[in-house]
């Protein structure tokens, strides 16, 4: 959604936005699933390549807010 809104008025703000949703709610379930396959991976490990994630994806979405359009 966030995406459409970048396309349609070409506002560098939303592009922030749907990079930082993009990461917060699409890269965790791939490292879960990752960690059923690397064992190392399931433990404090996992836990913090998820939440460097989450944390990417706040600070996208952060500089989006303060960003003049």
């Amino acid at each position: 959604m966030a995406f459409r809104g970048y396309r349609r008025n070409d506002s560098r703000p939303m592009l922030f936005f749907a990079i930082g949703f993009g990461i917060i709610l699409g890269l965790p379930l791939p490292v879960v699933a990752l960690s059923l396959v690397v064992p190392w991976l399931s433990g404090p490990g996992g836990q913090a390549i998820i939440q460097t994630f989450e944390l990417v994806g706040l600070v996208c979405i952060i500089y989006a807010l303060r960003m003049d359009p």
